[in-house]
């Protein structure tokens, strides 16, 4: 049977804290692919100790910056991995067993398992967490800027068992500045789409997501790192429609 090439694909910025352990993690693929929006620190010195296809590109939006990576891998298969992520032995052997073994299928939803605050969370909003991470080349882009999905052109998918590693924020003070810099891109899609956002759903909104995750999700049984996760999830919440408010009230103002 000949052999099934698989990419890698990661973007990056600033990841010099994390990177090096996720491209330890892919020495199995065939080729890793590396985007980088023109990082500041170490990244791309660690990256060029591995095996690594760098490509630089200015950051517009997350599923511009997928699709142009795609573009440059040549594997039959992609797997999506982030800067923040590793994958396990037992995944990585799976993905090479399953891909061998099955040739109908274009694409694989894969478990994560999310570190956070130095707790792995296994409640609140994101348990459980399948992500469609690896796929067909030809069959799959990327759309919606910020917290962007993965357009899927077949219904041929299936799910794998073993977990992608994901370590998020492992302290408050590395969570405020992903929280501001997300909220912005979310702000401004919503600007871009002319949604109408009431200040009922400003205030309620917020404060049913965290009893949703902190009570009904069961996020409490996560400890500390439980209940900031769902905290931290409202004020993303409110702080996306807030600044939403601003760029309306500023845009009136042109």
């Amino acid at each position: 049977m000949e052999k099934i090439k698989i990419s890698a694909v990661i973007l990056t910025f600033n990841e010099e804290k994390k990177i090096e352990c996720c491209l330890k993690s892919l020495s199995w693929v065939d080729e890793i692919i590396v985007v980088d929006s023109y990082s500041a620190d170490a990244t791309l010195e660690i990256c060029n100790k591995y095996q690594t296809k760098i490509f630089k590109r200015k950051f517009d939006n997350f599923s511009s910056q997928r699709n142009f990576a795609i573009s440059k891998a040549t594997g039959d298969w992609i797997i999506m991995v982030d800067a923040d992520e590793e994958i396990t032995k037992e995944l990585a052997y799976e993905i090479k067993e399953t891909l061998q073994k099955y040739n109908d299928i274009d694409g694989y939803y894969i478990p994560r398992l999310n570190i956070s605050f130095g707790k792995l969370l296994r409640y609140g909003m994101n348990s459980p967490d399948y992500t469609f991470r690896l796929f067909k080349r030809d069959k799959v882009k990327y759309m919606k800027e910020v917290h962007e999905i993965p357009i899927i052109t077949s219904e041929k998918v299936g799910y794998l068992k073993h977990p992608i590693i994901h370590r998020n924020y492992q302290s408050i003070s590395e969570y405020l500045p992903k929280l501001n810099f997300y909220t912005d891109l979310e702000a401004k899609e919503m600007l871009k789409n002319k949604q109408k956002i009431s200040w009922l759903r400003i205030i309620f909104f917020p404060i049913i997501r965290f009893i949703w995750s902190y009570f009904i999700k069961n996020g409490w049984r996560d400890g500390f790192a439980g209940f900031l996760m769902s905290l931290y999830g409202s004020i993303y919440m409110i702080t996306k429609y807030l600044k939403y408010k601003e760029l309306t009230k500023n845009k009136k103002c042109e």
